[in-house]
């Protein structure tokens, strides 16, 4: 026997076929949650890339001032620079680059303090899309994402002296022979650092110094 559900302009629906458009709807609600619950995920992705972007942009950015302040063997500097004390604004370009390649657009970016880094606010440049709940076409995703940038190493407490007399006689006529050459300015010796996985010397003189700021500095995600 089959159950019918009267109308009411008299016509009846069988139960089952009522059933069945239940079941249907509840299958295209969670295909709606789960097509947001995607959008929110790819807008996401994009708010990490775009703040990890802008964080390294502002890490390579500091490679000049780090090589000045190792010829000019100005530790106060480079302890600055390891502090994120001189990390510069104006990075956020980089941020949007990354956004836009994952599908989305920089809404804020904004400079963040202890530790120094990027904050991205990023919202999907797609909507969610037509769905069984009302308003998804025109919802669009947002995501916010922070990135800082963390030393790996810091300064060694015992740095070389560039002037320091080597083992001998420093009254020996050689060193006198020296002095009477003039004034001439010693050049700063290496920089040495304590790291995470040892450590590291910097010598500024090095013709074939290759400064890799990935050496000194982690970049990561933070809530």
């Amino acid at each position: 026997m089959i159950r019918r559900l009267r109308r009411d302009d008299g016509q009846t629906i069988p139960l089952h076929l009522m059933a069945g458009v239940g079941l249907l709807f509840v299958a295209l609600a969670f295909f709606a949650v789960g097509q947001a619950e995607d959008s929110r995920n790819g807008t996401q992705t994009a708010a990490d890339a775009a703040a990890l972007g802008a964080a390294k942009d502002a890490r390579d950015g500091m490679g000049p001032q780090f090589l000045d302040a190792l010829r000019a063997g100005d530790l106060e500097l480079i302890q600055d620079l390891l502090d994120g004390k001189e990390l510069r604004s104006g990075h956020c370009a980089a941020a949007s680059s990354y956004a836009e390649r994952n599908g989305a657009r920089v809404q804020e970016c904004v400079r963040v303090h202890d530790p120094a880094g990027y904050r991205v606010d990023v919202r999907s440049e797609d909507s969610i899309g037509d769905s069984v709940i009302d308003g998804t076409e025109d919802k669009h995703a947002v995501a916010t994402a922070t990135a800082v940038i963390e030393p790996r190493c810091a300064l060694s407490p015992r740095q070389e002296d560039p002037t320091e007399e080597p083992d001998g006689d420093p009254s020996s006529p050689a060193d006198e022979e020296d002095e009477d050459e003039g004034d001439s300015e010693e050049e700063p010796g290496p920089v040495t650092f304590d790291c995470d996985e040892g450590g590291l010397s910097l010598d500024p003189g090095d013709p074939e110094l290759d400064l890799d700021l990935g050496d000194l500095f982690v970049i990561r995600l933070t809530k």
